[in-house]
């Protein structure tokens, strides 16, 4: 009996101890459920939407004042931003290949490539005319904002598709309400354009810095006076005609192939020698003075390394027979085929050839400028 009695004390003991273990649980679940279910990590990986920054309305700076401010007035709508920006014009201006087409490439198909190349350029072509179709629209959207600044004593110094942007002259007590236009998103101030010149291109440069330490390119007092060619050719610009006897260039001393002029002319070639010596002065100039058309201010128009006083002029004006400008202006003789009286030619080298020679393409379509600069390892004249 009484071990009966204490079996069943060891039973309902061990029953109370699994109740309040049950209950302990029970309570950790209840008051930490984290432990019990953490929760499922979100697959989403896409970035939020970005932040813009753009101003809206009138610009605190503009916000007073008297006179007149130059701003750039952006108008709300932007519908050129708004179609280069959707997801299939923006791939057609990016150029860019699908999966298929990159693993097509990769084939070597030279035929392929061309293919893909050919549709690439035409499906960008079809994007640049219908952004162009767009660009129409919004120059049709700006015309009553143009009407608004001028019959508000405004001036329009210009206006632009891309942005949606009109650039103008306004008096500062009109410009709270074209800001309050429901067509104008901002008005900014605008940059204000100032002419340059060479000495505010050179001082942007650093250029003056040099020059009073004694450093111009070849005749300060810093510079090196031996070098491997003394004080022979420095700058050699090819294929564009200067003019040798501008007041800018006096005391520099000049080379040029045979039968080829000074420049004043330029002989008889079509595009003349004006981008030439532009692009010489850059360099060269050592500021103008006591020439019949000469103004003070010309005086302080001089390029990077006024200093620098020989130059190879390594361009023809169609009056010389054709060579060779880069062997040429490595101090190499040549001799090249006359066409005309069917015989050589010997084109003498210079004595002394370049350390920097300096290329300006001018390409007819686009007129646009492309600078290449070469430095020549080979300095020492000679012969072939």
């Amino acid at each position: 009996m009484a071990a009966d009695a204490m079996k069943s004390g060891r039973s309902a003991q061990r029953l109370q101890w699994r109740a309040l273990a049950c209950a302990g649980l029970g309570l950790s679940f209840a008051v930490t459920p984290a432990l019990a279910a953490p929760p499922r990590q979100s697959t989403d990986r896409r970035l939020p939407a970005p932040r813009t920054f753009a101003l809206r309305g009138l610009a605190p700076s503009l916000r007073s004042g008297v006179g007149e401010a130059r701003v750039a007035i952006a108008l709300r709508g932007d519908p050129l931003t708004q179609a280069a920006m959707a997801s299939a014009l923006s791939f057609a201006l990016q150029g860019r290949l699908t999966q298929a087409q990159v693993a097509a490439l990769k084939s070597g198909d030279g035929a392929l490539e061309r293919r893909l190349a050919q549709r690439q350029e035409t499906v960008r072509q079809a994007a640049l005319d219908g952004l162009g179709t767009v660009a129409r629209v919004a120059q049709r959207t700006q015309a009553p904002v143009i009407e608004a600044i001028r019959r508000l004593g405004g001036q329009i110094d210009s206006s632009t598709a891309i942005g949606d942007t009109i650039t103008a002259t306004v008096p500062r007590s009109a410009l709270r309400q074209l800001a309050g236009r429901s067509d104008v998103a901002s008005i900014t101030p605008a940059p204000v354009r100032r002419p340059m010149g060479l000495d505010t291109e050179t001082a942007a440069m650093g250029a003056p810095s040099f020059w009073s330490a004694g450093f111009t390119g070849g005749t300060g007092p810093n510079d090196l006076q031996d070098d491997s060619n003394g004080s022979g050719v420095d700058l050699s610009i090819e294929a564009d005609k200067i003019q040798e006897d501008h007041p800018a260039f006096a005391g520099i001393q000049f080379e040029r192939p045979s039968g080829v002029g000074t420049g004043t002319s330029c002989g008889s070639s079509t595009s003349g020698c004006e981008h030439g010596t532009a692009a010489a002065s850059f360099a060269i100039a050592r500021g103008a003075s006591g020439c019949s058309q000469c103004v003070p201010s010309d005086a302080n128009q001089k390029g990077i390394v006024p200093g620098l006083d020989h130059v190879l002029d390594n361009s023809t004006d169609s009056t010389a027979i054709a060579y060779d400008p880069a062997a040429w202006e490595l101090g190499i003789t040549e001799q090249v085929w006359n066409t005309t009286d069917s015989s050589w030619d010997t084109i003498q080298a210079p004595p002394t050839p370049p350390k920097l020679a300096a290329t300006v393409t001018v390409p007819t379509r686009r007129q646009t400028t492309a600078w290449k600069v070469r430095i020549r390892t080979r300095w020492h004249r000679s012969t072939a």
